[in-house]
């Protein structure tokens, strides 16, 4: 009897009032894709790479074709090889001039100068300038190899390297192609041919007269010496603002190759002078040639949003 009555009194209770909120929302989940299948895969993150390190394919801003611009090296220099050591010897030499040639008051300057010594340093200068090219770029390459992972050094530096040897081969090959056909076909006499035997210090005589019997004796204008130098260095140079890192070593490194290769190349230049190999207008045409084509080839192969300087 008092099991009934309780289970008849919880009945007429109701259920129990509750006092928390009322409107609180079930969790939901995901709608599910209309097709079946796997669901698609997820785009791949981008590793994050570590400060200072770059990838190899954003290697050196400076680029190259290499098959291209192989090409064209070889195009350009093959024929000063051949011109130089085959064809100029046997073309016919023009007649030694009787008098003395009607000089400006700056080429005048030029006039009764003869020193072979002078002219073999000049010889060594242009080799160095032409051997400084890549080895520069050697150390710069292995600098900034360091930038990548350590796995892909080897690659990095190898690109850029053989890239910025490729560029200055061809800056020289270039400039060498124009000034030698130039000399041909401007035919100048040099400042020496002026000159008699009696003229020169006896030890000298006997090169005065291989000289004048030699076929270069009428290719004073433009200077190749002068060209050479200047194309090598400031393709260098090029090279080097391009591709430099906004770092205060890589300006140093910037400033010193601009400086002391134009000091080399201009040096050259004046002894070609002070040797009686050229007259100063032959200097400073060989030396626009090889600044400009030095400057304007490693511009050319810049990737174009970078052609701007920092």
């Amino acid at each position: 009897m008092t099991a009934a009555a309780l289970v008849l009194a919880l009945a007429l209770a109701g259920p129990r009032d509750y006092d928390g909120p009322t409107d609180v929302a079930a969790p939901t989940l995901p709608d599910r894709p209309a097709t079946l299948g796997p669901p698609a895969p997820r785009p791949a993150a981008s590793r994050p790479v570590a400060h200072g390190r770059r990838p190899v394919a954003d290697f050196g801003r400076v680029r190259a074709r290499w098959a291209l611009d192989a090409s064209i090296t070889a195009g350009a220099g093959i024929p000063v090889l051949v011109l130089n050591r085959w064809v100029g010897p046997q073309l016919s030499r023009p007649a030694l001039p009787t008098d003395p040639p009607e000089l400006g008051r700056v080429d005048a300057i030029a006039s009764g100068r003869y020193d072979p010594r002078v002219s073999t340093a000049t010889d060594v200068m242009v080799a160095v300038a032409l051997a400084a090219a890549p080895l520069v770029s050697l150390v710069d390459g292995h600098w900034a190899a360091q930038s990548v992972g350590t796995s892909s050094r080897r690659r990095a530096f190898a690109k850029k390297w053989g890239t910025a040897v490729l560029v200055e081969a061809e800056a020289v090959a270039i400039a060498g192609l124009v000034t030698n056909v130039m000399k041909h076909a401007i035919g100048r006499p040099r400042p020496y041919t002026t000159l008699a035997e009696a003229d020169v210090a006896a030890r000298d005589r006997d090169e005065l007269a291989h000289d004048l019997r030699a076929a270069g004796r009428s290719h004073s204008f433009p200077s190749g010496h002068s060209t050479l130098a200047f194309a090598a260095v400031t393709s260098l140079a090029t090279i080097l603002t391009l591709d430099a890192p906004p770092t205060r070593r890589a300006k140093v490194v910037i400033a010193l190759a601009w400086s002391l290769g134009l000091l080399t190349a201009g040096t050259t230049a004046a002894l070609r002078v002070v040797a009686g190999k050229h007259y100063p207008s032959d200097i400073v045409a060989g030396s626009a040639i090889g600044a400009a084509v030095g400057v304007a080839t490693p511009l050319l192969h810049a990737r174009r949003r970078l052609w701007r300087f920092r």
